[in-house]
């Protein structure tokens, strides 16, 4: 199956494999995935990416871990798979597989309680008797983020350390563990939230002048965005219009990481899925 010349050069390098068949429609399929997928990524900055486009890329990715599997079933894919020859491409992907699952797990576990800490935040807002309170959640919130910026630094040094071959591989299975990876960064870089071109003070002076559509306007994700609303309630009195501007920015924050945990755990399940496919093969 030759490549389209229509491909940008700036995509992910996606490779023709004769399994089962040059003309068997999921063979193309994955290769028609792997390229929207590798043109998602050349084509979007992490630093800035929305939730939104986050989970078209995690359900997308889905739908690639779809076609793998339903080439999976067949009988000449399963024949070949099996051969000497692909023993190591099929065994470092049964190995990055279990490495994927943990980081998608631990991932999942952040945004989680990420979650409860918004939840906390708005419960407060809602009710607030005093200045003290709202103070002390919001603190806590901030504290947060900084222990879940380290954590997903380390997530990210784990998925940028492993350097995949680009090799040709049977079912372009190094290829789907490639964009896996490409995507999982992405997420991780959302929720660490890194620091903006403009700094900290720019954005909430910005919030405080023109409200959150200023700020939404610099191109900065939601989880940034209640970073910079919270920073600027921390260092000015309460009033009930930052207060709206904040509890805003948290339910729009709160729908995002909930679009977020269905989108990893539905790769989560595609992950396990794949490999006991892979496993079943090599074993019967």
């Amino acid at each position: 199956m030759a490549r389209s010349s229509t491909v940008p050069e700036n995509s992910h390098h996606v490779r023709s494999i004769s399994l089962p068949s040059r003309s068997h429609p999921n063979v193309g399929t994955i290769e028609e995935e792997l390229i929207k997928l590798g043109n998602w990524s050349a084509t979007t900055s992490s630093s800035s990416l929305k939730a939104e486009m986050i989970c078209n890329g995690l359900f997308s990715l889905a739908e690639l871990y779809n076609c793998v599997d339903d080439l999976l079933c067949l009988p000449l894919t399963q024949q070949e798979l099996v051969h000497q020859e692909h023993e190591k491409v099929v065994n470092d992907f049964l190995d990055e597989s279990v490495r994927l699952m943990d980081i998608c797990s631990s991932t999942s576990d952040i945004l989680s309680s990420m979650k409860e800490h918004v939840q906390n935040l708005q419960s407060t807002l809602r009710r607030r008797h005093g200045d003290l309170p709202l103070q002390k959640e919001v603190q806590a919130y901030l504290s947060f983020r900084k222990k879940m910026k380290k954590n997903a630094s380390k997530i990210i040094t784990s998925l940028t350390r492993k350097n995949i071959n680009s090799a040709p591989s049977p079912l372009m299975l190094r290829e789907v563990q490639n964009i896996t990876t490409s995507i999982f960064q992405s997420l991780i870089v959302f929720v660490s939230a890194p620091k903006t071109k403009h700094t900290r003070w720019s954005l909430v002076t910005k919030m405080m002048q023109k409200g959150q559509v200023a700020c939404e306007g610099q191109g900065i994700n939601e989880m940034q965005t209640v970073d910079a609303e919270l920073n600027a309630f921390c260092h000015n009195k309460y009033d009930v219009g930052t207060a709206q501007q904040a509890q805003k920015a948290l339910k729009t924050l709160e729908v995002s990481i909930e679009e977020l945990e269905n989108g990893l755990e539905c790769m989560f399940r595609h992950l396990i899925q794949t490999r006991v496919s892979i496993l079943n093969i090599l074993t019967h």
